[in-house]
């Protein structure tokens, strides 16, 4: 719903005639702002305008030519933010096609089933040839705007459907997720033994789940928590590998990571390293063994 009555509009050579015509006096207004009533904005004007959203009631701002465009070309005259598009769509699909998403509707699957097998001799885009790495490439280059708008709308779909932010905060999905605990890689399995043998009196927990990650190894002695990682070039991220830490630093952990292909540290050495962690004000710590590439661990990520 638009709530605005007047824009702010710039005067310039194309839309001075215009307003000239309406009876303003822009002799002294050239390049300068002039306020004007909603209904005397020409359609294609670029003027900001305030919309309430007819699903969740927030106040957005919008251009008046975009605000036009949405109203006259959806059967639906109502007004959404980003996040309520979605169900402005689902209305419009339920008038036009009966479901609430086109690709319930078996005559549209079918009519792109022959579309995609005309083009690309494919019946479906998952059979495309570097789909998925052209799909990587896409999600990659988004903007910030578009990459805040897809966790909003995750977060607020979650919220609807289960009451909370993240799926992964219901505990069946948890048991689903993790209905392969004892499955790893064998250093990380191995790893794990070795704890476990030495600090069997401790709590010692693998793929254990804290908010949205999944640690390696948990460890916990005398209240301290420390998440063990066992690192190989092509399944870690340095920057993302530097935002968990971080989140898991100030969430009261300590991290140490072995870097490593395929190879794994005497057990003397990590539990150095793990008393290392209990016994100082670190909160980090790392074993770096003789097979790790720390150029390709680098190389990998830039090449995705």
């Amino acid at each position: 719903m638009l709530i605005s009555t007047f824009a702010h509009v710039k005067l310039g050579g194309r839309n001075s005639k215009y307003f000239r015509e309406l009876g303003y006096d822009i002799s002294n207004f050239r390049n300068a702002v002039l306020s004007v009533p909603i209904s005397d904005l020409q359609k294609n004007s670029h003027s900001k305008v305030f919309v309430k959203c007819d699903y969740c009631e927030k106040i957005i701002e919008k251009e008046y030519r975009a605000y036009l465009k949405e109203r006259n070309s959806s059967i639906i005259k109502k007004d959404s933010c980003l996040l309520c598009h979605v169900l402005k769509s689902e209305e419009s699909n339920l008038i036009t096609y009966g479901a609430k998403n086109v690709m319930q509707v078996d005559s549209i699957r079918e009519k792109l089933k022959v579309s995609l097998l005309c083009k690309y001799g494919i019946t479906n885009w998952f059979f495309k040839k570097d789909f998925h790495k052209e799909l990587q490439e896409k999600l990659k280059n988004r903007s910030e705007e578009k990459k805040k708008f897809s966790l909003e709308k995750s977060r607020k779909t979650c919220i609807e459907r289960y009451g909370v932010r993240s799926a992964l905060q219901m505990k069946k999905t948890r048991e689903n997720l993790f209905k392969t605990i004892e499955r790893g890689s064998k250093q990380q399995n191995k790893i794990f033994e070795m704890i476990s043998v030495f600090y069997e009196k401790n709590v010692v927990k693998k793929n254990f789940f804290y908010e949205r990650l999944s640690l390696d190894i948990f460890l916990e002695i005398d209240n301290v928590k420390i998440d063990v990682e066992y690192d190989s070039c092509y399944w870690h991220n340095p920057i993302s590998d530097r935002r968990r830490d971080e989140f898991l630093k100030k969430n009261g952990f300590k991290i140490l990571r072995i870097k490593s292909r395929k190879k794994i540290p005497e057990m003397d050495m990590i539990i150095q390293k793990i008393n290392y962690l209990l016994t100082t004000d670190k909160k980090y710590s790392y074993i770096i063994l003789d097979d790790w590439d720390e150029e390709e661990y680098k190389k990998l990520r830039k090449e995705e």
